[in-house]
């Protein structure tokens, strides 16, 4: 009888708590991968202050997709990812997370090698969205502080 009342308790719970985290998988899925985008961006920034070479970040809103890489192979700083470049990493966003927009020109983002964007001055974003229709920011100011509001 014990063991059949606590049977019953455990399905009951298990009725309650499944659904619940289940809904709440877009949102962990959507941070996830804005914090694959904060990480990669800073390593990105250090790797290029450390090598004293241009570091970039290519996203792919068609593909949901990004790639880190130091421009420092023997074809010099032409922003394109050449076999002998060293690379940093690449990735993709987590299932039911798309990369919606961003305000970086032409999807390419570098920093120099003292850490700061390179290009026009200016804050540039990179904005998530999950299947749920939430969003998530990383941001990148023009002194390359990179920050998730």
């Amino acid at each position: 009888m014990e063991v059949m009342i606590v049977t019953v308790v455990l399905t009951i719970m298990a009725m309650v708590a499944i659904p619940t985290f289940i809904s709440l998988l877009p949102g962990m899925r959507l941070n996830g991968s804005a914090r694959d985008i904060f990480v990669v961006m800073n390593q990105t920034r250090m790797r290029a202050v450390a090598e004293n070479t241009i570091g970039i970040i290519k996203f792919d809103p068609s593909n949901n997709t990004f790639t880190a890489w130091l421009d420092d192979g023997p074809a010099g700083n032409n922003w394109a990812l050449d076999a002998s470049d060293t690379s940093i990493k690449s990735g993709s966003m987590e299932t039911g997370v798309s990369i919606s927009s961003t305000t970086i020109p032409s999807h390419t983002f570098g920093y120099n090698s003292r850490g700061l964007p390179v290009g026009t001055p200016g804050a540039y974003a990179v904005t998530l969205t999950n299947s749920e229709g939430d969003t998530q920011q990383v941001q990148v100011n023009a002194l390359g502080i990179i920050k998730m509001p």
